[in-house]
């Protein structure tokens, strides 16, 4: 199942050709096998517990994988039924325009930086990573996904003060980052902080509609942290539109549609 967090580096790492489309955004999603095999739990009650231990443990157990084009708004969904499902905000296609404009003028010496630094990454060699992070941002400060990787080794290493940091610095040179605001969600939950997780993921998706990590995200926060059922169903939604097997989070929405009905008919 893809996690609800993208965050840390991990042991995959998506180079060649998308290489590119990472160094502007940034993406993370965790790896798919480490939850195949997870079982239902009994009762809502463990379902809860089991999503919430999920929410805790495994921010450290993610891995990079970059977008497979430039315009990261329209990388995730590819059929004109789903495309209709996540239409374009004026956000999105501002977001998708200042994506081009950097591709077409990023200069050679930074992409082929920015491809080592993501060896360095998948390698989990933090140090190097960094400098060699370090240097892209020298040359282009103005490429929002150096520092979120940046933000992602300072997870890695139990900083979170300097995770915040590097993202807050992200969202300054680009304010419609999607992955800068998720990454942000993410910190805000973790800290207890639910009002700014939820705006940070609603602006995620609304420069990025058919980001699914985003919207599995806020179908969590919802559900888990602030009682919200409706909203959580909506994000579940989306997000199997986007990934249509993934089992376990169907698993989650079928208990949530449950307890939906359940209140409805006032049981």
């Amino acid at each position: 199942m893809r996690y609800f967090n993208c965050s840390l580096v991990g042991d995959k790492i998506c180079l060649g050709g998308a290489m590119f489309a990472l160094m502007l955004s940034g993406c993370s999603v965790l790896d798919n096998a480490t939850y195949n095999n997870t079982e239902k739990p009994e009762n809502s009650a463990e379902q809860q517990a089991e999503l919430k231990a999920i929410a805790k443990a495994l921010v450290d157990e993610t891995h990079l994988q970059a977008s497979p084009d430039i315009f990261a708004a329209s990388s995730e969904v590819n059929s004109t039924k789903l495309v209709a499902e996540f239409q374009a905000t004026a956000q999105s296609i501002e977001y998708a325009r200042q994506q081009q404009q950097a591709q077409q003028t990023t200069p050679s010496q930074v992409k082929e930086l920015y491809q080592q630094a993501l060896t360095e990454l998948a390698e989990q060699n933090w140090q190097q990573a960094n400098k060699l992070l370090s240097q892209v941002i020298a040359i282009s400060p103005e490429l929002a996904g150096s520092y979120i990787n940046q933000a992602i080794i300072a997870q890695k290493t139990q900083q979170p003060a300097l995770a915040q940091e590097k993202i807050n610095r992200a969202l300054k040179v680009s304010p419609l980052n999607p992955y800068a605001h998720n990454l942000n969600g993410v910190m805000a939950r973790a800290r207890g902080d639910f009002s700014l997780a939820e705006q940070s993921y609603l602006q995620a998706l609304n420069s990025l509609p058919d980001y699914a990590d985003a919207h599995l995200n806020l179908a969590i926060l919802a559900e888990l942290y602030q009682g919200r059922f409706a909203l959580a169903q909506q994000h579940y939604q989306a997000y199997l539109l986007i990934h249509q097997d993934d089992k376990q989070v169907q698993r989650w929405l079928a208990g949530l549609s449950l307890k939906l009905a359940q209140t409805s008919s006032g049981e």
